[in-house]
């Protein structure tokens, strides 16, 4: 089962980001906070992943998840993306 994991810290720049299948990864990046969208978007079409998993602070995840879905939905009129907060 393939899933992006984004290790996200509030106060750096550049957040982690990771694609895995069956607990090998097969790609990373370090977007800016204003590039995590078309990253995820990007490797959801890429590597045909719908789950996403946040690890970090909740209330800063909660946002990120809600800026993610609102983008989803306003660029691809479609909600594909099941985004878990760990």
């Amino acid at each position: 089962m393939k899933k992006i994991v984004g290790i996200l810290r509030p106060f750096d720049t550049r957040q982690n980001f990771y694609v895995y299948e069956d607990g090998n990864k097969l790609v990373a990046a370090q977007p800016k906070l204003e590039e995590i969208s078309e990253t995820l978007f990007a490797w959801s079409k890429e590597y045909d992943v719908k789950q996403v998993d946040l690890v970090g602070p909740k209330q800063y995840n909660r946002g990120l998840k809600k800026q993610i879905l609102e983008a989803e939905m306003s660029k691809y009129n479609a909600n594909t993306l099941e985004i878990n907060i760990i």
